[in-house]
């Protein structure tokens, strides 16, 4: 008979063996390790062999868990992604297969145990995990069979996601209609229900196979800001819906940033939109994306965010680094549009 897996809360959710180390450290040094692995009984003492590598980088008294988008980093297979990964000092890695590999079958029909496990280990053998496993789907789709697949694609990437070591799947919560129309329609309550159907639907498959659904608010998104977030938060009550927050696409536009010492800054904006996400909802942020930009001026002022490397832009970075630190330590803080070696730079620049 199949164990039906426990109700779980926030403080009893599946980590990755170093989450658990990073957790339980006591002084040891990453080389002499610390803590169980994932797959140890409670109580048990790890074998040398098991310890982990802490994934963790020093940082203003506090612990920041570097880490970087997999397809950031030119590789052509897991090897050369680890290898890569671990030359940068980046110890954890949001992974889309697609992206990193795609010349690699990934959809729903190719995801296997086999696939995880390989992943999983060859990453593991350079100091690295798998924070987030990326299945970037457009989840309100409104043509029905691309919607279907859409499902399809993110269900079967949470049942293997344990495979993987990944505690969190995630995706943007997808358009609703053209960019044109997804404001009005965003604002629809019969849009939000469908949405919130959707979500509610993949939230009850991460319960069953100990998956987070992690959403990445973005704008002209169904979750375009900290109000349409907070709300679906509230109305999808659990534990395995988590938020992946990247500030920087907030810096512009959303009402949060009113609130910052200089509301014509977008550097300002964005610390002022970070605090309040971590006050609102802290809790359910399941990574980071750390990205740097650039604006694009109006006669108004700005009127949108360039994306760059980090260290070219106005992202106020070490202050978004210890509200993380402050609000959620351990947290995966994923790099975001720095590529190669420009990442391990950003991660030494940012480290103690």
């Amino acid at each position: 008979m199949t164990r039906k897996p426990p109700v779980m809360t926030w403080g009893m959710l599946r980590m990755t063996g170093r989450d658990c180390a990073s957790l339980r450290m006591t002084g040891k040094s990453a080389k002499n390790g610390g803590g169980r692995p994932q797959n140890a009984a409670p109580g048990m003492q790890p074998t040398p062999t098991d310890r982990p590598r802490i994934a963790i980088r020093a940082y203003s008294g506090g612990m920041i868990n570097f880490g970087a988008r997999g397809h950031d980093v030119t590789a052509a297979d897991f090897e050369s992604l680890a290898i890569g990964l671990e030359a940068q000092g980046a110890r954890c890695v949001q992974l889309a297969l697609g992206k990193s590999f795609p010349g690699v079958p990934s959809g729903p029909g190719a995801i296997n145990p086999g696939m995880g496990e390989y992943c999983r280990a060859t990453l593991a053998a350079h100091g690295v995990s798998v924070a987030v496993l990326g299945c970037y789907v457009n989840l309100t789709d409104p043509d029905p069979v691309r919607h279907a697949g859409a499902m399809a694609a993110f269900e079967a990437y949470l049942r293997h996601a344990r495979y993987f070591g990944a505690p969190v799947v995630g995706t943007h919560p997808g358009r609703l209609g053209h960019i044109a129309e997804s404001s009005a329609r965003t604002a629809s309550e019969t849009a939000w229900r469908e949405f919130r159907g959707t979500v509610e639907r993949l939230v009850a498959v991460g319960e069953r196979f100990g998956a987070i659904v992690g959403l990445e608010p973005c704008p002209h998104h169904a979750l375009h800001d900290l109000d349409s977030t907070e709300r679906l938060l509230r109305e999808v009550d659990s534990p395995f819906l988590g938020i992946i927050l990247d500030p920087a696409g907030h810096a512009i536009g959303d009402q949060a940033g009113d609130a910052a010492v200089d509301p014509s800054d977008p550097a300002e904006r964005e610390v002022a939109v970070t605090e309040e996400a971590f006050r609102r909802f802290g809790d359910r942020i399941v990574a980071f994306h750390l990205k740097d930009f650039t604006v694009e001026r109006g006669a108004d002022g700005p009127t949108a965010i360039v994306p760059c490397q980090i260290g070219d832009g106005i992202a106020p970075v070490a202050r978004l680094l210890q509200i993380v630190d402050r609000h959620r330590p351990y947290l995966p803080v994923i790099t975001e549009g720095t590529r190669d070696d420009r990442i391990g730079e950003a991660i030494r620049n940012h480290s103690s």
